[in-house]
């Protein structure tokens, strides 16, 4: 089934509003709950809106890996971003993903495991700093030289061409 089944879809089930919260929780490399809730209400402010959260939560888009923490798959999540760059800018994605490295300095305790929070942050603050991101990954990865790094600094370098390359 391929991305544009899904999508149209979803909307056709839930409407466009519902689509468009799940574009900005895409910003996000990992989410709970209540982090997707802060995003919808921070940009979809409003009860009306409440039942889309948990439309979302439960569609085929995001996907609960680990005890309540959710997310998108990569392919998918690409997609997501590219739609929601073409539609709200990358002003926006950047001010999504500010609000996650808010919601990261006022709960740093979201998350019991260490990796899920510091993949989130440097994710976001790719989006917001790129280039200090990737300072910070390579002088991280010289200091642990782990295969988890790797990773982490090739998802970056693939969003960041996502959102600042045409």
């Amino acid at each position: 089934m391929g991305f544009d089944f899904r999508k149209n879809y979803f909307i056709k089930r839930f409407g466009k509003t519902a689509f468009d919260i799940v574009c900005h929780v895409a910003v996000a490399s990992n989410f709970t709950p209540e982090l997707f809730h802060i995003i919808r209400i921070n940009f979809f402010p409003g009860e009306k809106y409440r039942d889309h959260e948990i439309n979302a939560l439960l569609s085929e888009f995001c996907r609960e890996y680990y005890d309540s923490y959710y997310e998108i798959e990569e392919n998918i999540k690409g997609e997501l971003l590219t739609i929601l760059k073409k539609q709200y800018g990358v002003k926006r994605i950047c001010e999504v993903a500010s609000l996650i490295l808010l919601y990261g300095e006022k709960y740093p305790n979201w998350t019991k495991n260490n990796r899920l929070f510091t993949s989130q942050k440097i994710q976001a603050l790719a989006l917001v700093d790129p280039q200090a991101a990737l300072r910070w990954l390579e002088v991280s990865y010289c200091e642990a030289q782990s295969q988890w790094f790797r990773i982490t600094k090739d998802r970056v370098d693939e969003l960041i061409k996502l959102v600042y390359q045409d």
